[in-house]
């Protein structure tokens, strides 16, 4: 679960099957990680997996899991290819 403070919007994101989906989560339900942080702080928390300073509830070690499952970003990744 994903709160983003000063929008006060919730978001979930599930990975399933090996897909990762995310929607909005308007009844802020459970989850096994709940972030709370401001929209500005969410690419570098994605990015490192560092919750530090960040609020938070839950198993922090989520992030880790989830990481490790990813596959390394390409730069180079031909998003439109003729």
């Amino acid at each position: 679960m994903l709160t983003l403070r000063g929008a006060g919007e919730h978001h979930r994101a599930l990975l399933s099957n090996g897909v990762l989906i995310h929607y909005p989560d308007p009844a802020g339900g459970t989850a096994d990680l709940s972030v709370t942080l401001p929209l500005h702080r969410l690419a570098g928390v994605l990015a490192t997996g560092d919750i530090d300073g960040v609020q938070h509830e839950g198993d922090a070690g989520v992030l880790r899991r989830l990481a490790s499952v990813l596959d390394e970003p390409r730069p180079d990744f031909p998003i439109v290819t003729p």
